[in-house]
């Protein structure tokens, strides 16, 4: 299990987190983390979404997952012209971070992003949407915070869990579209 977890870039990332904050046990942290993806798929609930956010020193880390029915109206490949141009559109539009959520007392420039495809041959039902954002960040202030901004551009999207982990300690909360922005401290 340690080395499937290890071939995400996140999860690398989100374990060095932890490691560095003195969080938890390494063999249990893979493993942990594993079993959440695993579940996260299992789980696949329409109106809900998850973001993990490790927040390590000047780098904001950033993982966005969401069933394609909340960002697209379906969750299998595009059957059509239409569907063709609305997937293009939000490949377009979630690769900036900022179309998912704004940073507030902060000034962060986006280093790196990746997405894995959602669509293969062996899965025609169920597709999810799974980004990853890494920030560069030259001031992270005692203020700081994040407002989520998907909800207006993707109405599909009803709940957002959050997962935040800092070298202030970890949180876990559920933001809607009438939540507060969310501290980083």
């Amino acid at each position: 299990m340690i080395m499937q977890a290890a071939n995400n870039t996140f999860a690398v990332c989100f374990l060095s987190a932890l490691f560095s904050l003195g969080s938890i046990p390494a063999v249990l942290a893979a493993e942990d983390h594993h079993e959440h993806h695993q579940v996260s798929a299992e789980a696949h609930a329409h109106g809900k979404a998850e973001l993990n956010i490790v927040v390590q020193e000047q780098t904001i880390l950033i993982e966005f997952i969401s069933p394609l029915e909340n960002l697209l109206g379906f969750e299998h490949a595009p059957a059509n012209t239409e569907q063709e141009h609305a997937y293009d559109a939000l490949v377009h539009n979630l690769a900036d971070y900022q179309s998912l959520f704004s940073l507030t007392d902060v000034r962060c420039e986006q280093t790196g992003q990746h997405i894995e495809a959602p669509f293969n041959e062996t899965q025609d039902a169920h597709a999810e949407w799974h980004g990853e954002y890494h920030l560069s960040c030259t001031e992270i202030g005692d203020a700081a915070s994040l407002k989520p901004k998907l909800f207006s551009a993707y109405p599909g999207v009803e709940s957002l869990s959050i997962q935040l982990i800092s070298e202030h300690g970890q949180s876990q909360l559920i933001a809607t579209k009438d939540s507060d922005a969310i501290p980083f401290h």
